[in-house]
């Protein structure tokens, strides 16, 4: 393989593993605010402990309610 093929196969998987990385905690992040709500405490709060937007926590409630369901 060349140099120019390699360097771009390289970056291309350092960019993978930032994402994975990115991926991992937000998923992350995601369940402390699930089990904080399951614990009592309210969006403003978890919002603010976690600095995740209270819009995306409500999105992750409502998603975690509709596995829930099925």
């Amino acid at each position: 393989m060349c140099n120019l093929s390699q360097a771009i196969e390289e970056r291309g998987i350092e960019k993978g593993i930032e994402k994975g990385k990115e991926l991992g905690e937000l998923d992350a992040l995601k369940r402390v605010a699930v089990i904080m709500y399951k614990n009592g405490e309210d969006i403003e709060y978890i919002s603010k402990s976690t600095q995740v937007p209270e819009r995306q926590i409500e999105l992750w409630l409502k998603e975690k309610e509709e596995d829930s369901e099925e």
